[in-house]
């Protein structure tokens, strides 16, 4: 399965090639090789981890988000895939709906995401994490890791290509709007304020 697979974005992250989808329809994704998914027979040990740690990770995400975030993330993705691309980035999610309550004066809550025009909105927000391009080797998020471990907050050197720094510069880090990353800083801006004006106007 591994290699027939596609090549990875960036190669240094590990990506298990028993992940798949679990019914016909495609509507949830997980282990193929988990006993459940066999009828008995367990196979985690064929993957990209140890069994023992497929049974007792949870993603950064799993501690960082609210439940209320999460949710939000959900209802507005709306599919499987722009949720995982979302949840996974918390900065990118909170910055996003930091932009929209700072144009609505309002917090986003899920009973805003009821009303259709406003939850297309923000997801075609959201949906900047499906057309960024593939950038340098590990250049995406918000964070890098630093030399103790830890996480080192990412910058982009607007003196370096001339520019003040953006109103939108919280969403633009974590999209990776750097001359290093294969995305153009004005185009993804003005993208980026178009969404959020979108959002905006179609909030109640």
């Amino acid at each position: 399965l591994a290699a027939g697979g596609p090549a990875p974005l960036f190669p240094s992250v590990r990506v298990c090639p028993l992940l798949g989808f679990l019914d016909e329809a495609e509507t949830r994704v997980g282990c193929l090789a988990h006993p459940r998914a066999t009828g008995g027979l367990d196979l985690r040990e064929c993957g990209a981890y140890e069994t023992k740690v497929c049974e007792t990770f949870f993603c950064p995400s799993f501690a960082w988000l609210t439940e209320e975030e999460a949710a939000l993330a959900e209802a507005a993705a709306g599919d499987f895939h722009l949720y995982g691309l979302v949840v996974t980035d918390v900065p990118f999610l909170r910055a996003c709906l930091a932009a929209v309550a700072a144009g609505t004066g309002t917090k986003v809550e899920r009973r805003h995401l009821e009303r259709a025009p406003f939850r297309a909105s923000l997801r075609r927000l959201l949906a900047l994490k499906e057309e960024l391009a593939p950038g340098s080797e590990g250049l995406f998020g918000a964070f890098a890791p630093g030399p103790d471990g830890g996480d080192v907050p990412r910058r982009i050197d607007y003196a370096a290509i001339g520019r003040e720094t953006s109103p939108y510069d919280a969403i633009l880090t974590c999209a990776g709007a750097d001359p290093r990353s294969g995305n153009d800083l004005d185009r993804l801006e003005g993208e980026v304020r178009r969404r959020l004006d979108a959002c905006v106007a179609r909030f109640e």
